[in-house]
């Protein structure tokens, strides 16, 4: 990796005051309850570095993929990794991944995906930014965001969800007619989106749109759940348009069944055939 600044690097540290500042030249960032990060991208390779030196990459391996599809080829960013667990920031939940194990680390990535709050900009390109003002640096950060086609990292670029709002618009369904989770048919025990589930960390309904079922989409997903089964585990992953399927050729026969283990026998070391 052979960048204008380089890692390891120390960041500034915030210091504590006992008024607020005041003046034209002052610039105010939101308190994070997050993990300090610096972002190093080189083309393919990409280093995610703690406030101490240490890598961040096996604990938050699902922003190594995400920013790699995200940022310029050659940038370094200073900024926050931080983790909502149902719209409020978890410091806890934060800590448990810089502590686990690779595999942990990769089961918890989605179950509670981090986001990185983005905050200064120390390179560009061939451009070393360390000596440029702050908020001249904080301005070459804002374009990069503005022109983007992403200002979060999602499944789904900015110009996609116009793309599919505009095309699925059409197909909002009007009523409860002949749809697999409206009316009648929906009463065969699977929980449904949209349906209250009352947890200790969920108490609110899922927010959905029904649409007739005329298009067809490939996905990539980790887990099923249920039977036989009856329901991802995680968010799926858009994979392609499938124009070449009917919508009714589409059951959840096609699903792969999760392996099935007893706990007895996996105490016992035994592996079912």
């Amino acid at each position: 990796m052979v960048l204008p600044v380089n890692p390891p690097v120390e960041p500034m540290l915030a210091a504590l005051t006992p008024t607020i500042p005041d003046g034209d030249r002052l610039l105010f960032e939101p308190k994070w309850d997050g993990y300090r990060c610096l972002v190093f991208r080189d083309g393919k390779d990409i280093f995610l570095q703690s406030r101490a030196g240490k890598p961040f990459n096996q604990a938050f391996p699902e922003m190594v993929t995400e920013l790699l599809d995200v940022l310029p080829d050659r940038v370094v960013l200073d900024g926050e990794l931080v983790v909502d667990v149902d719209g409020r920031l978890s410091f806890d939940a934060l800590a448990e991944r810089a502590q686990a194990t690779a595999d942990r680390a990769k089961a918890m990535a989605a179950e509670t995906p981090a986001r990185y709050m983005a905050f200064d900009m120390l390179a560009l390109e061939e451009h070393d930014l360390m000596g440029v003002p702050g908020r001249d640096r904080r301005q070459a950060l804002n374009t990069f965001v503005t022109s983007s086609d992403r200002g979060v990292v999602g499944a789904f670029t900015a110009a996609h969800r116009q793309e599919l709002a505009t095309r699925l618009a059409p197909l909002i369904v009007d009523g409860e007619r002949n749809h697999p989770w409206l009316g009648p048919e929906s009463q065969d025990g699977r929980r449904l989106p949209g349906a209250m589930k009352i947890t200790r960390w969920r108490h609110e309904e899922l927010p959905w749109v029904p649409l007739r079922q005329e298009l067809v989409v490939e996905v990539r997903y980790e887990h099923t759940d249920g039977g036989p089964p009856a329901r991802f585990r995680h968010n799926a992953q858009f994979v392609r348009w499938r124009p070449d399927r009917e919508p009714r050729s589409c059951t959840y026969e096609q699903l792969e069944q999760p392996a099935g283990y007893h706990l007895d026998a996996v105490i016992r070391g035994e592996i079912p055939q």
